[in-house]
């Protein structure tokens, strides 16, 4: 499975943050270290993860095609993130920030949203 997600991944052109391989003593996942890099995130409020997550997706979606401070179109990464914040209890909203990671040639001055 591992293999089929690193060949999707790979495969696309996709621009990737650097890392380095972890000792790994599994064969379904791995572990990775990544360096320092400048991602661009939104947090959504909300009860279920799907739509957050799409919510979340689509506004990171809309600024790396133009909607953004310089109005430039931004290629997309992987991988995308989605951090969750669970409220306090039960029946309490969640916070669930989707990022993306930007490319390396936008590193150093990130286009502001």
């Amino acid at each position: 499975m591992l293999k089929t997600v690193q060949q999707a991944l790979f495969s696309t052109g996709l621009q990737l943050p650097k890392w380095l391989p972890v000792e790994n003593k599994a064969t379904d996942y791995e572990v990775r270290k990544y360096g320092a890099t400048k991602w661009v995130s939104t947090k959504v409020i909300g009860m279920e993860l799907d739509p957050a997550i799409s919510k979340g997706f689509m506004r990171l979606f809309n600024y790396i095609q133009g909607n953004n401070e310089k109005k430039v179109k931004i290629e997309m990464t992987a991988p995308v993130t989605c951090l969750v914040d669970p409220g306090a209890g039960p029946i309490c909203e969640t916070t669930f920030t989707t990022s993306f990671y930007i490319p390396e040639e936008h590193q150093a001055d990130p286009v502001k949203t």
